[in-house]
């Protein structure tokens, strides 16, 4: 039998390649390969850790006292308590009996509770340093056999432990360490299907309920509350649940910051997501289907990131509240990436009413790539607990497919500290109740949070007495914050009507929004408090007050939810928030069809229509809610809301609302009172394009016609061209054909070609397919891509199109081999024949092939050099056109930036071989409909009712579900095997060269604000970018013909509104700035012939939750000629026409700055520019 140390050494090997072969072992150093059980021991991994300079590490525990720990907590005597999650990756004592794409698995039955169901290997350890050393030297089990246990929480007299389905409370009520008897069952549901997104991430919250997380991939039932990804929390002494907020990746990790807002932890390459009560946050919804609630209509996305990035994983942060180590650590937020090995500081700022994160320091790290930081914890006396998995894989497929992918037998624990003494214990029991309220104030949040814990167990109304007389002379934000806490777990707030008006009156934010949030969680308010939070929902200057009141408002009663509401959207600056727009609207949406009659009576004044968030935000969701409703009932409210109307923009976004819910489906018949309304506003003499839409959908005639008429006049703007395309093409009507086969036409722009393409690949028969190949010759290559991706959908068509090639009408060589399978998946015989005849026998390559060509790579790759600048052009003709990198390419595959692409065996494996391990999100199916129209490509988002695919060419389409007779996985990965066939070695280091290139990643923040320098081209010109330019993205850089460091040349391929993004150095905090000039010089390379913008030169500034701009070209100066023209704005708050306070806030926390130089309409012209440069103001 192999030993343990052999075993391991193979594993390391082996293990990301998942390939046998001695020749792979050249890509890997001797370290890696000659791998003995003594190079991995404690003392050695220790040797390769770093931390940040005033801080010190200590090794806590490793094994064999710890092993695998995944979770932590520490208890009132400074002891420690671990989960050792040995049972990981499946369970013991259940069969698998099928698993889908996503590597989630449905077992042969729901397990027993401990300990009467199948007994795993995971078990909650005390570890305990009895003689003050600063390591563990005592470690006792407190429960043993548990089966993938995943989270541990101490207080109400026992130990909290999630063991999915599981929430199980084990008391222990003399607190000997031993449970008194067998687990209460708390909560059953959550999901098993996949043990690395299981609920974890037990957390007491400031207001006594007991918070988890929820991983992304199984699936919750919980009290009849079904949910994925989020947080969720249950109130031990009123045994309740709650889903707290949806969405958020696969979580792990959750903390609160000083004012208790919740962060967690994210897998999305970002460090972190603001979870507000009540909200709805961003999930990857091809894989995980839509929200809970499919009348959302919206999510919160992560918080913005700025400086260096910290890889792909965030988990078990922390906010470092307490004071021993040094200064500038103080409230940040401290959190892991075990794929990068290391522990990093995060500043959060406040960005509206939620949060950007900013890169501050790495912390802990190192070279040793076994060190996987999973958990992190402040410990009593201030140090930093960091639980280290360490094992050479982290990866839960390749664990999950062999278990000798994982090593069970390591594990450590670290503290990171700053100053060497003794660790006091934080000893509650035998304190008064003067000595308890006084422990409220300590500096160390882990023991305010050990203060609450006991006060909520034991509820003294003693202590409320004491806790009340200090809240109410408390004017320390803080204080107050943790007395008003501690009174929530002594007393009923709603009935302490003294306490509530001291509470929503607090000269502290925090104070007032923590009452309203504690007295929404009661799910009603008597009549004056009501009065009170409407006060505040009108006069409060804090956005945390109000979005916390939307949250609330949420929650209560229809009548008192819109009373709040109408306050809340009439504030001159709620609608630039990030975050209170929608949380708006979903307090809304929740009494939509319960309070229909309610909402009708408030949008019947005028003037509610005036205010921006009822017109843009509420109201067009409103009547997508009722279309989705549907019937007599949901329609008749969309019809009510167009009499109530009072402006042709309401209607718009009305009819807008009700156009996006009936995307890709057929409704038959549609309610008088609808109708009634749509006829009366086609009597007006102006028809806008939401109403012919619309009109068309419902079967208006003249709609139709006058959508024919307006396609293909150029003087209709393009988007409204490309909106009645979409909707003629819906229609099927086989009298649209010929004119949509005219805007198929060389002069006209590619975006309408697009449209009119993916409009005719509607229609059935065989004239479709024969108009796009009669065409196909006179089409650009980015059109004939998207061509014969529409061919590919019928076999008639593909089988046309083998045929005008096989007669000599088209060449074979403009066909890719990687779009043969999508010919081949209709398995006609002459297909394949034709197929064969042109390409050969197709053939995937065999498994020792592809071993061959990475050998054969990789020894190119190690032969030198490689350009990067060079290869990112290569990556922009292939990877790029599917992934993006270092903020770069296109989004149909995942973003390359936060993986571990500088291990050069795992980017050949996944190059080469890209059908090894296919991200479950990133699966392709095959769609065959009713009409035997078949695609191919990935979902990437789905209803109740419809799917949406998105193809390899990134063409997107909405599928109604009961229009699909087949769905089925695809047999390959979208991204194409060979990539490198055309290249030659230099082209591939290039190429390897920039995939494998990295920001670099300081010790510190050293994007140093500008010192009035001009931004110099020559650094890299992949600093600057365009958007809202279709797939051009990168300007090009030209070397002469500007000033020394060259040019940039700005290619308009959508003839729409073009932008050139500033650099990251522009971003953060340019209040230095205040008062300087932003100059830039452009000419005119190429108009095209196009008519000169009234607007070019628009200078569009990002920050602190808001969007302004101002035109730097000026009255007579529109668009510059041939020659250079130096452009110049004035940084100031009358030239953005804000008030001063705005301004040096926008200032201060700049998120992006860009210049619209869209030269000429409807053209796509080519532009230049030249010496962009910041100046600060001379006068300071």
């Amino acid at each position: 039998m192999m030993s343990h140390a052999e075993r391991s050494a193979l594993r390391e090997a082996l293990l990301v390649v998942v390939l046998s072969g001695a020749g792979w072992l050249g890509f890997m150093n001797s370290e890696q390969v000659a791998c003995a059980d003594d190079e991995r021991d404690a003392v050695r991994a220790m040797s390769k850790l770093h931390v940040a300079q005033g801080l010190e590490l200590q090794l806590f525990a490793a094994e064999p006292l710890v092993r695998q720990p995944v979770t932590m907590t520490v208890d009132r005597r400074g002891r420690v308590w671990v989960i050792q999650y040995l049972q990981y990756p499946e369970p013991a004592g259940l069969k698998k009996i099928t698993g889908d794409r996503y590597d989630r698995i449905r077992y042969d039955r729901v397990p027993e509770p401990p300990p009467h169901g199948p007994r795993g290997a995971d078990r909650v350890t005390i570890l305990e340093d009895t003689d003050q050393d600063g390591q563990a030297d005592k470690a006792r089990d407190f429960v043993s056999g548990l089966n993938l246990a995943s989270g541990l929480a101490l207080g109400h007299g026992g130990v909290w432990v999630l063991q999915s389905p599981y929430l199980l409370f084990y008391p222990d009520h003399d607190q000997d360490d031993r449970p008194d008897g067998d687990p209460e069952v708390r909560l059953v549901g959550f999901g098993l299907d996949d043990a690395h997104s299981v609920a974890n991430s037990l957390q007491w919250g400031p207001d006594g309920w007991l918070y988890g997380a929820h991983g992304s991939t199984v699936n919750a039932n919980v009290r009849g509350i079904r949910f994925q990804q989020g947080i969720w929390r249950y109130h031990p002494r009123d045994d309740r649940f709650e889903l707290f907020s949806e969405g958020g990746g696969n979580t792990y990790g959750l903390d609160f910051d000083r004012v208790g807002n919740a962060i967690a932890g994210t897998n999305w390459g970002i460090p972190g997501l603001h979870q507000m009560q009540g909200a709805y946050h961003v999930k990857i919804f091809g894989k995980h289907g839509a929200l809970h609630n499919p009348h959302a209509f919206g999510y919160f996305p992560h918080m913005p990131h700025h400086g260096a990035a910290i890889g792909k994983l965030s988990v078990g942060g922390v906010f470092y509240q307490a004071t021993r180590w040094p200064q500038r650590f103080h409230g940040k937020y401290l959190t892991a990436n075990p794929l990068n090995h290391a522990l990093y500081s995060i500043e959060l700022r406040p960005h509206g009413s939620t949060f950007s994160t900013h890169f501050h320091e790495r912390v802990m790290w190192s070279e040793d790539t076994w060190f996987q930081p999973v958990d992190l914890v402040l410990d009593v006396d201030g140090s930093l607990l960091v639980a280290d998995w360490y094992d050479g894989n982290i990866n839960y497929q390749m664990t999950y497919r062999n278990r000798e992918n994982f090593d069970s037998q390591r594990g450590r624990i670290y503290r990171i500290t700053a100053q060497r003494g003794s660790k006091e214990s934080h000893a509650l029991r035998g304190a008064d109740n003067t000595q308890l309220v006084d422990k409220l104030r300590d500096v160390n949040i882990t023991r305010v949070r050990q203060t609450l814990e006991h006060l909520s167990e034991h509820a003294d109304p003693l202590a409320a007495g004491e806790l009340k007389r200090r809240f109410a002379s408390s004017a320390d934000e803080t204080e107050a914050l943790h007395l008003l806490w501690a009174l929530n777990h002594c007393v009923c707030l709603v009935e302490d009507r003294e306490l509530v008006r001291r509470g929503l009156t607090h000269r502290a934010a925090a104070v007032r929004a923590w009452t309203v949030r504690l007295l929404g969680d009661q799910g009603r308010v008597s009549a004056a408090v009501l009065a009170q939070c409407v006060d505040l929902a009108r006069t409060d200057p804090s956005m945390l007050v109000r979005t916390q009141l939307a949250c609330s408002a949420k929650r209560l009663p229809g009548t008192d939810c819109l009373a709040i509401v109408k306050e809340l959207v009439r504030a001159d600056d709620a609608h630039a928030d990030p975050y209170l727009p929608m949380l708006l609207w979903w307090a809304v949406e929740s009494k939509a069809v319960t309070h229909g009659s309610l909402l009708q009576d408030w949008l019947r004044n005028p003037e509610v229509w005036q205010v921006q968030i009822v017109r843009d935000v509420i109201v067009p969701r409103l009547a997508r809610r009722y279309a989705a409703l549907g019937g007599e009932n949901g329609f008749g409210y969309c019809a009510q809301l167009l009499s109530l109307a009072p402006t042709a923009a309401g209607v718009d976004r009305i009819i807008e609302g009700m156009e996006q819910q009936l995307q890709g489906l057929k409704q038959r018949q549609w309610p008088a009172a609808l109708e009634q309304q749509i006829a009366r506003l086609w009597e007006a003499s102006d028809h806008p394009v939401p109403l012919v839409v619309f009109s068309l959908r419902m079967g208006n005639n003249a709609a139709f016609q006058e959508a024919l008429n307006r396609i293909v006049q150029p003087d209709v703007p393009l988007s409204d061209r490309q909106s009645l395309v979409q909707a003629v093409g819906a229609s099927r009507n086989p009298a649209a054909l010929n004119s949509l086969t005219s805007l198929l036409a060389p002069g006209e722009a590619e975006v309408l070609q697009t449209a009119a393409l993916s409009a005719i690949a509607m229609y059935t028969g065989e004239s479709p397919g024969r108009v796009i190949l009669d065409r196909y010759v006179s089409m650009n290559l980015a059109l004939r891509e998207k061509a014969r991706q529409m061919l590919y959908r019928r076999a008639s068509w593909s089988l046309a199109l083998l045929r005008d090639i096989d007669g000599g009408k088209l060449a074979a060589v403009g066909v890719p081999n990687q779009e043969l399978p999508l010919l081949l998946q209709h398995n006609i015989p002459e297909i394949r024949d034709l197929v064969e005849k042109h390409w050969g026998k197709f053939r995937l390559q065999t498994p020792e092939s592809k071993r061959q060509r990475m050998l054969e790579l990789g020894k190119i790759v190690q032969s030198g050099a490689g350009d990067p600048l060079q290869g990112k052009r290569l990556f922009d003709k292939t990877c790029g056109k599917c992934h993006r990198l270092h903020g770069f390419g296109g989004m149909v595959g995942p973003d390359l930036t936060p993986y571990p692409r500088h291990e050069l065996v795992y980017l050949l494996l996944h190059t080469v071989d890209p059908n090894a391990v296919i991200r479950p999100a990133y699966q392709t199916v095959i769609v065959v409909t009713a009409d035997a129209n078949v695609l191919t490509g990935r979902i990437v988002e789905q209803s109740e009712k419809t799917i949406t695919v998105l193809d390899a060419k990134n063409n997107r389409s909405v599928i109604a579900r009961n229009s699909i007779e087949k769905l089925q996985d695809g047999p390959q990965s979208l991204m194409p095997e060979k990539q490198f066939a055309e290249m030659n070695p230099a082209e591939v280091r290039d190429l390897f060269a920039f995939l494998q290139s990295r920001p670099s990643e300081p010790l510190h923040n050293d994007l140093a604000p500008l010192q009035g320098k001009r931004i110099g081209f020559a650094v890299s010109v992949t600093e600057w970018q365009l958007t809202d330019n279709g797939s051009q993205t990168q300007p090009r850089h030209m070397p002469t013909g500007g000033n020394p460091g060259g040019w940039l040349q700005l290619q308009d391929v959508q003839a729409g509104r073009m932008a050139v993004v500033f650099p990251k150095t522009w971003i953060g905090d340019l209040s230095g700035f205040l008062g300087g000039v932003i100059s830039f010089d452009a000419r005119t390379v190429d108009a095209q012939a196009g008519a000169p913008h009234k607007d070019f030169g628009l200078i569009e500034i990002t920050g602190a939750g808001r969007t302004v701009s101002a035109d730097a070209a000026g009255p007579g100066q529109v668009v510059p000629g041939s020659e250079w023209r130096r452009y110049q704005l004035r940084l100031s708050h009358e030239t953005f026409r804000v008030q001063p306070r705005q301004w040096a806030e926008i200032l201060s926390d700049v998120q992006r700055v860009l210049i619209r130089v869209e030269g000429f309409s409807n053209a796509s012209e080519v532009m230049g520019l030249d010496n962009v440069s910041l100046t600060p103001s001379t006068s300071r």
